[in-house]
């Protein structure tokens, strides 16, 4: 599994200087016991997405699959510090959750940026069926 994760963030990270935060199995993995119907949950505690200081302020999450099949349902969520959702850009597209596949041992990358130009700040739960890994950088 550890090749994997580093066969992973190769692909998906650039050099470039950055702060960088890394959550693998973050603080909080929860796994229900002895659920056959059961579903994963990731929380990343901190995000920013937006204009810092005349930069721009982005996150990339990575979700990692280390089994042998595709994962489909992953559902990922973003939150303002007082668990309301948060509006962000990702590919594109401006939402506080999206419904998304992993590829079988592989990796999903997500860029998150400000969908209106302001710091956006919070927090992320991605909820699978199964345990994903997870990376965030910042």
């Amino acid at each position: 599994m550890a090749s994997l994760i580093l066969k992973t963030l190769q692909k998906t990270t650039r050099l470039r200087s950055t702060i960088l935060m890394v959550m693998f199995l973050p603080g909080i993995l929860l796994c229900p016991l002895n659920a056959q119907d059961a579903s994963f949950s990731l929380y990343f505690a901190h995000f920013g997405a937006g204009p810092v200081g005349g930069l721009e302020l982005i996150t990339e999450l990575t979700l990692i699959n280390a089994l042998t099949h595709e994962v489909e349902g992953v559902e990922v969520e973003f939150f303002k510090q007082d668990g309301t959702p948060n509006s962000v850009k990702i590919e594109g597209e401006t939402t506080d959750k999206l419904t998304l596949s992993v590829d079988a041992e592989s990796g999903r990358r997500l860029v998150v940026e400000s969908a209106d130009g302001i710091l956006r700040v919070g927090w992320i739960r991605v909820s699978s069926p199964v345990a994903l890994g997870g990376v965030l950088q910042f």
